[in-house]
């Protein structure tokens, strides 16, 4: 590839100093289309193809091509593109002329192809960039000439030129540990000893004022039971002892009753 020279050329124009203005009327019959085209192109990274393709639907006799790709740039410098045309047997020798921000390579040599009804021709360009790039766009004009210089038809495509983020100014990762889920998490020993012994919570002990607090519920004690087993005996124990009076006062006055007068 033939990066060296081209980068020579774009920066200082040595090969001719004429205008690039393309002719604005284009043969009719004749299109031409970008068939491969990346849709955005990265700093740094490989070189992308790019290929245009020419396409008659006259018929009639077939003719050869003289190929011409007009670039500008937006955003960036001339010198930080490298382009090579290129075929099937490795570079393809080309003109090139500067203004300003635009560049056009024109092929020095007819393309090795032949454009008839039915049969197409392809150019291909290897095009890479340089960083530091942070954002900009080329602009992409491709033209098929006929031997004697008549234009037969163009395109014109515009694409974003992205930088390669750097490592040191790249935002940190986001984590990638899973979010918390809603459930209450189960409690499970910790691996290691706390750092402080826990203190043991105080045991409640009941005040004064709760001791001789009057009591509202007593059904789950038993004492009514016990106070009425009491009194039952304490009945029976007196009305024994009654009983056991009255009928010694009997006794006594049968006794009385049954003594002789004197």
């Amino acid at each position: 590839m033939r990066w060296a020279a081209l980068l020579r050329a774009l920066l200082a124009g040595v090969i001719g100093a004429a205008a690039i203005e393309t002719p604005a009327i284009a043969a009719a019959g004749f299109a031409v289309r970008f068939a491969e085209l990346p849709d955005r192109f990265v700093t740094g990274g490989r070189p992308a193809t790019v290929a245009a393709v020419v396409s008659t639907d006259r018929a009639g006799d077939c003719r050869k091509v003289r190929w011409s790709l007009l670039l500008q740039v937006n955003g960036l410098r001339l010198e930080q593109v490298r382009i090579d045309r290129f075929e099937q047997t490795g570079s393809f020798p080309v003109d090139v002329r500067v203004e300003g921000l635009a560049a056009r390579l024109t092929d020095v040599q007819l393309d090795p192809g032949l454009l008839c009804q039915g049969r197409t021709v392809t150019a291909r360009y290897a095009l890479a960039f340089v960083e530091p790039i942070a954002r900009g766009q080329i602009t992409l004009t491709a033209e098929a000439y006929t031997a004697n210089g008549t234009l037969l038809a163009r395109q014109t495509v515009t694409r974003p030129v992205i930088g390669r983020a750097s490592p040191t100014t790249a935002p940190p990762p986001t984590p990638t540990t899973a979010a918390p889920t809603t459930a209450a998490p189960s409690e499970q020993p910790s691996a290691t000893p706390p750092s402080e012994p826990s203190t043991p919570a105080p045991t409640a002990t009941p005040s004064a004022d709760a001791a001789f607090a009057p009591v509202t519920d007593r059904r789950d004690t038993g004492l009514p039971l016990v106070g009425f087993v009491i009194g039952a005996m304490l009945v029976f124990v007196g009305a024994s002892l009654l009983l056991r009076s009255v009928s010694a006062m009997r006794r006594g006055s049968r006794v009385v009753r049954s003594r002789p007068l004197v």
